[in-house]
């Protein structure tokens, strides 16, 4: 199961939770190639895995394409995660594999909502707020 969306200006939000496998990767990809070419410019991103248990290693590879391709319209991605030690790791390879140091993963809401903080606008950061339940 997942979600991608745009509701305000440039932040996407998307939610990736069980079950999640190969075959819904594709759509996926569909999905935020069309979000992305909808908003001019670069983006700001808010991944919620923390429902997430690891991905098939198919899947984390198309991510870790996707992530590559995308990598020059983004502006900031912060990766919510749960305590899951295993998705963790595999998420921190996919960030260092697509080689975008403005892509962080956090266990911690706050955080993560204060860093994307430092470039959304206002009305950017409600929508996030709003998309985390906060």
């Amino acid at each position: 199961m997942w979600t991608a969306d745009i509701k305000t200006g440039r932040l996407v939000t998307i939610c990736i939770a069980p079950p999640f496998g190969t075959e819904d990767v594709p759509p996926f990809l569909a999905a935020i190639g069309k979000l992305l070419q909808d908003v001019p410019g670069r983006v700001v991103t808010c991944m919620d895995l923390r429902a997430s248990l690891i991905l098939a290693p198919e899947a984390a590879d198309q991510l870790i394409a996707l992530m590559r391709k995308d990598n020059p319209r983004i502006e900031r991605t912060a990766m919510l995660l749960s305590d899951n030690a295993l998705l963790g790791l595999q998420v921190a390879r996919m960030i260092r594999e697509a080689g975008n140091p403005n892509r962080r993963t956090f266990h911690d809401v706050e955080s993560a909502v204060h860093w994307l903080d430092e470039v959304l606008s206002p009305a950017e950061s409600i929508s996030l707020r709003a998309f985390l339940k906060l």
